[in-house]
């Protein structure tokens, strides 16, 4: 794996629109129509909470979501993925709770997370 470019992990907590990077973040706008509002329960979530997901807890969470679509285990990879770059020695046993997650991309990425933050 690579480590992450430009230094952005896209879940970090101190990320803002002033301080990122990203044209795509920087330039976003509230969306004006409700249906694309932010759900207050998905705003500032934690990654450990998110990586600790299971499938039905994943669907739940993200029902009537376009992140429903990508599943739970390309979910909780990139979630890994964020926090392996996030350089919070914390989440080192998130990660090693999953090396043996069932899906093997979730493992492999809790792998990866687990020797980033070694």
């Amino acid at each position: 794996m690579l480590p992450r470019p430009g230094g952005c992990t896209r879940a970090a907590r101190s990320c803002t629109p002033t301080s990122c990077s990203t044209a795509s973040y920087r330039f976003a706008s509230t969306a004006r129509d409700y249906r694309y509002a932010a759900r207050s329960d998905l705003e500032a979530p934690l990654l450990r909470d998110l990586a600790r997901l299971d499938d039905a807890e994943f669907r739940q969470k993200f029902s009537g979501s376009p992140i429903k679509r990508i599943g739970r285990g390309r979910f909780v990879r990139n979630v890994l993925y964020a926090i392996g770059n996030s350089e919070d020695a914390g989440l080192r046993t998130v990660a090693g709770e999953l090396t043996q997650d069932e899906d093997e991309t979730v493992a492999d990425a809790a792998r990866w997370a687990e020797k980033r933050l070694s």
